[in-house]
């Protein structure tokens, strides 16, 4: 995967659409995700430790629920685009796309995932993980929710954000 199908399928993020509007969870999850990869060097992760994490920014970012739910981390775990997330159940495989949306029958087959391995070759860069950051923001919520979000996500964006910024300042400055 190159950088611009990376961009190519963020920008394809198909959203639900929830009363109306477009619910934002795989953003969301997308951009945990991303903080576990800067905190941790990898996405690799179960349902059962995403599910909680996840669940919460969906609450506080998404479209409000009539009541709060668990299960609201399980329709992005099942259904974020292929090309980017790798979903499967312990000792059976891949995840179909229409497996169901529960978090009793993601923990039940002991579903994890991670983003694929060429995504998280790309992420490896601190530019291009700067650019997926900002892009996924820019695209899917208001700049008012931008510093919230980031601090939501976890710790490792809002201290990536400082170091990733320095990089591209460095790199934009003429040479003597």
């Amino acid at each position: 995967m190159e950088r611009e199908e990376l961009f190519g399928g963020l920008a394809g993020l198909r959203r639900a659409n929830d009363g109306g509007r477009r619910a934002p969870h795989k953003p969301l999850m997308l951009l945990w995700l991303i903080n576990r990869f800067v905190e941790r060097g990898t996405t690799e992760v179960t349902y059962e430790e995403l599910e909680h994490p996840v669940g919460l920014l969906i609450d506080e970012f998404g479209r409000p629920a009539k009541r709060p739910s668990r299960d609201r981390a399980a329709m992005p775990f099942v259904h974020l685009e292929r090309s980017l997330w790798s979903p499967s159940a312990e000792g059976t495989g891949p995840i179909p796309t229409h497996f169901p949306e529960r978090g009793s029958r993601l923990r039940a087959v002991g579903a994890r995932g991670r983003l694929r391995p060429a995504v998280e070759r790309l992420l490896a860069d601190p530019v291009t993980l700067a650019e997926v950051v900002e892009s996924l923001i820019d695209h899917h919520f208001t700049p008012a929710l931008r510093e919230s979000l980031l601090e939501a996500a976890g710790p490792g964006l809002t201290d990536f954000e400082t170091i990733a910024a320095r990089v591209v300042l460095t790199a934009r400055r003429p040479r003597d």
